[in-house]
C-alpha cells in the first residue's frame, strides 16, 4: 500500500495505524467502528459538524482526540501565513 511506505505517517503509526501484518490497530478499528455506527444513522441534519467541533458525533479513542488548544494554535500559524 501506497500510504504505508513512510515510516513517519500517521497510517503507519503503531498506535493508531495499519499495520501489513496484523491489519488495523485496536484503536483504529475502534474509531472506524463508531464512525461506521454514525454514518448508519446520518442524515442531512445531523451530517453538520461545527468547527472545531468540540461535540463529537460519535466517540473517538482518546489517543486520537487532538487538544482544542493544538487545533487553535494550527489555525493561528496557517492565518498568519495567510496574512503575509
Amino acid at each position: 500500500m501506497f500510504c504505508l511506505g513512510l515510516n513517519t505517517n500517521l497510517t503507519s503509526n503503531p498506535s493508531f495505524g495499519i499495520s501489513r501484518v496484523s491489519g488495523f490497530s485496536p484503536t483504529r478499528k475502534e474509531f472506524k467502528d463508531a464512525f461506521l455506527r454514525w454514518h448508519a444513522y446520518m442524515n442531512k441534519w445531523s451530517a453538520m459538524l461545527s468547527f472545531p467541533h468540540m461535540d463529537r458525533k460519535f466517540q473517538a479513542p482518546n489517543t486520537m482526540l487532538v487538544l482544542l488548544t493544538d487545533v487553535e494554535g494550527n489555525i493561528e500559524h496557517h492565518q498568519t501565513y495567510l496574512d503575509k
